[in-house]
């Protein structure tokens, strides 16, 4: 069965999208027929894919399959609790008219920034759910890796 949303990596060259047909035909297999949108979006020197099949495949789906919750959902969830900010409306007096917590998007967080944020929820998840998630490489929390990330222009 299918878990929404289903993230793919692909290629685009020479105006043609290169993709693992069949990857993408097992992530499908048994998912209801049903509406779907497609978005295709160009990567950018934010967060890497890894991370973010990291972020999809272990850390959302682990917290999914042990709350139940669609990943889709943690996904916003976290948004707003780990990376959120206040909005405030003033009226034309200057008087606060009301205030809201909202999620920010992770998109634009560089590599050591999403890095960061997965570290919270995964810390949350242990602390509040009970949920142990597995760090995707013993690797990555080591300073001096972070600073190589920096000088090779990673971040």
């Amino acid at each position: 069965m299918a878990f929404w949303p289903i993230l793919i990596s692909g290629r685009l060259e020479h105006g043609r999208l290169e993709l693992d047909r069949g990857r993408l035909a097992a992530l499908l297999r048994g998912a209801p027929d049903s509406e779907v949108s497609i978005t295709i979006e160009k990567l950018s020197a934010t967060r890497s894919i890894q991370q973010n099949a990291y972020y999809w495949g272990v850390l959302l789906a682990t917290i999914a399959a042990e709350t139940g919750q669609p990943a889709a959902d943690l996904h916003e969830f976290c948004k707003a609790k780990f990376n959120g900010r206040p909005v405030v409306v003033l009226d034309r007096a200057g008087t606060i008219a009301g205030e809201q917590w909202i999620a920010g998007s992770t998109t634009q967080l560089n590599r050591i920034e999403f890095g960061e944020y997965m570290d919270q929820i995964q810390a949350w998840a242990g602390a509040e759910l009970g949920i142990v998630i597995p760090d995707p490489d013993p690797a990555w929390r080591d300073p001096a890796w972070r600073e190589a990330e920096v000088a090779r222009g990673h971040v």
